[in-house]
C-alpha cells in the first residue's frame, strides 16, 4: 500500500464496527430508491490552488436507527495548473457503525463533473457524519484536505 493510500484509511479514529464491504449499495439500487426520502448534498475542500467537491446523497430508514449514504459525482479543479490527475478521494460516514471508500489514484483534475457511485448503510443514533478526504495530485508535496457534515435524524 502506498504512503498516499495509508493516508486514507484514517477517518474511523473511534474504531467503529467497518462494515463496507458488507452493507454496500449498487448503482442499480440507489437508482430505485424513491427521491422524495433523499436529502442531495455537495461538500467542498478547498487547500491552496486545489478545490474539490463529492456530491453526495442520504436518506434515514426505521426512526433514525440506520443512515443511508451514496455519492454520485465528484470534481477537482485546479486554481492554476499544478499537476497531474492522479488525485485521491476517500469518501466515508459514521454513527455507531463506519463505511469507508478509498479512490483509485487516478482521480482527474480537470474541473469537470465525474461520475462516483457508491455507497452503503449504517446502523445510527439518529445523527451522522459524512466525511471527505483529497490528496491532490501536483509535482512535490501532494496537498491533503479533508470536511465533513453532521446531519441529523427528524421527522
Amino acid at each position: 500500500m502506498s504512503d498516499k493510500r495509508k493516508k486514507l484509511t484514517t477517518s474511523n479514529p473511534d474504531g467503529l464496527e467497518d462494515v463496507s464491504a458488507t452493507q454496500s449499495i449498487s448503482e442499480e439500487e440507489f437508482k430505485s430508491i424513491d427521491s422524495a426520502q433523499t436529502v442531495t448534498k455537495t461538500l467542498r475542500v478547498s487547500v491552496g490552488n486545489f478545490i474539490g467537491d463529492l456530491t453526495f446523497s442520504y436518506w434515514w430508514k426505521h426512526g433514525g436507527g440506520l443512515f443511508y449514504c451514496y455519492s454520485s459525482q465528484y470534481r477537482i479543479t485546479q486554481l492554476v495548473n499544478q499537476g497531474g490527475n492522479k488525485a485521491n478521494l476517500h469518501f466515508s460516514f459514521d454513527s455507531s457503525q463506519w463505511w469507508g471508500n478509498d479512490s483509485p489514484d487516478a482521480m482527474w483534475q480537470d474541473g469537470e463533473w465525474h461520475s462516483y457511485p457508491r455507497g452503503g448503510w449504517i446502523a445510527a443514533n439518529g445523527r451522522a457524519r459524512v466525511f471527505i478526504r483529497y490528496i491532490f495530485d501536483k509535482g512535490g508535496s501532494d496537498p491533503v484536505g479533508s470536511n465533513e457534515i453532521w446531519v441529523d435524524f427528524s421527522i
